[in-house]
């Protein structure tokens, strides 16, 4: 735990250390042997696994390892002991978590199917919220409503998260995956899910990745499109629907600088600024006027030279080399901010008198960053996740936190996320697997800032 680190100004479990440091809160025990036995077990629920996850020291690590032997001895006893386990407890009382606010600067945030994942100033990986199938990346599939640093050894340029697997790049241009494999979205050539960060590909060096609802697409170095995992629409783009559990290369003669997947299909810029689609299209979000799935990139838009592209559940948003805001696709919420809730399959210029310098599509709502850093906001509402402190759908673009300037957005399935200037995280919208990373389940209808 860094120096700045700061102690709680309620400590959060039992005791204090002979150095000092807050250990805890004796007002659990305040009561004695009458303390409510629910409680305990509910209290070292919440903490048994953050207690061995994160010490810094090896001197911390040690007491992690006997916090968790003693109250993992502790739980048992409830079931064999009952109503000695109070007592045993209290006993082991001065073992306990070591718990401390830490300060820490994001400088990018990703939202996935309720869970995120954040890359400190520093270049280190930190996750929270839902884990049923290892994406947090922790070794466990262990839920967590606080950010949790992991792959320690490693410094992390870029993360992309999908519905349940993560793709991320590390500084020396090396590409790692973990969580779900059902259809080999991992590229590992297995099937089996994995908890722990594996890298892939070990021969080459990637600069962009994007991990979509069961398989996964990167551009290396060179510029080749690489794609593997499921392919029922063809969002491998190899033209062909076969699976893939080994990523290869989609045969083009283009270079690629960038990509991202709508959740069943692939959108990429060329080198050129040109804009290329493939997969599912039955709500238009291919973007070339038809609703007929693509086996392979085609290109669409072909006067326009884009900059930045964003797509989730079936729409697309993308920027021009003039700052111009386009989208197109799914429309049933307002997502595609145009004023109406009709697909469209081509793509549509919004809100023009505004430049945009950055954009997030989530599941069926938008975030986006203007010139000026104001962030702005449009389509479903109903869990909150605009922002703006209602349940309402916005058709059009709406402005929230004018005061506050932003660098970063991230929209997930049903929550978002926004980073200020001043290198804060705030997090609005549904926290019911504790994805928001504020330490509760609470559903956030306004920002809230992420410790």
């Amino acid at each position: 735990i860094d120096k700045g680190a700061q102690r709680e100004t309620e400590p959060a479990c039992i005791g204090d250390s002979a150095d000092g440091r807050t250990r805890g809160n004796r007002k659990l025990f305040a009561n004695g042997l009458d303390a409510d036995l629910s409680e305990l077990i509910a209290h070292i629920g919440s903490k048994l696994f953050f207690a061995v996850r994160t010490r810094q020291s090896c001197a911390d690590v040690l007491r992690g390892m006997i916090d968790y032997v003693v109250y993992l001895f502790g739980i048992l006893s409830v079931f064999f002991f009952h109503e000695k386990a109070i007592l045993l407890l209290k006993m082991c009382h001065n073992y306990t978590i070591i718990r401390r606010k830490i300060a820490i600067e994001f400088k990018e945030i990703y939202a996935g199917e309720s869970y995120t994942l954040a890359i400190d100033k520093e270049e280190r990986l930190w996750s929270w919220g839902y884990n049923v199938t290892g994406q947090l990346g922790d070794g466990t599939k262990v839920d967590r409503t606080n950010p949790l640093k992991i792959k320690e050894e490693n410094k992390f340029i870029k993360v992309s998260a999908g519905e349940y697997h993560v793709m991320a790049i590390d500084e020396e241009g090396n590409l790692w995956t973990w969580g779900r494999n059902n259809y080999g979205q991992l590229g590992d050539g297995t099937l089996i899910d994995k908890t722990f960060p594996i890298q892939i590909i070990k021969e080459r060096k990637f600069v962009q990745i994007s991990a979509g609802n069961y398989y996964s697409m990167a551009i290396d170095k060179e510029g080749n499109l690489w794609t593997w995992g499921w392919n029922y629409y063809g969002q491998l783009g190899d033209g062909t629907k076969n699976d893939r559990n080994i990523p290869a290369i989609v045969k083009t003669e283009k270079k690629f600088i960038q990509l991202v997947s709508e959740g069943y299909g692939g959108l990429a810029i060329d080198e050129e600024g040109k804009l290329w689609t493939w997969g599912r299209n039955d709500e238009g979000q291919l973007g070339d006027g038809t609703n007929e799935e693509k086996l392979k990139p085609v290109q669409v838009a072909t006067t326009i030279q884009f900059t930045q592209i964003s797509a989730a559940g079936s729409h697309c948003m993308a920027i021009d080399e003039k700052g111009n805001l386009w989208t197109w696709g799914k429309n049933d919420r307002g997502q595609l901010g145009d004023g109406t809730k009709s697909d469209k399959s081509l793509p549509i210029k919004i809100k023009p008198e505004i430049q945009f310098i950055e954009i997030s599509a989530g599941r069926d709502h938008c975030l986006a960053i203007d010139s000026e850093k104001k962030l702005w906001v449009w389509g479903a509402n109903y869990e909150g996740q605009l922002g703006d402190g209602t349940k309402n759908d916005k058709v059009v673009p709406v402005k929230i936190m004018s005061e506050t300037q932003f660098i970063g957005i991230s929209a997930g399935n049903r929550h978002g996320f926004a980073l200020g200037v001043n290198g804060k995280i705030y997090g609005f919208g549904n926290n019911y697997y504790g994805q928001l990373g504020d330490e509760t389940t609470t559903d956030r209808l306004i920002p809230v800032q992420i410790n």
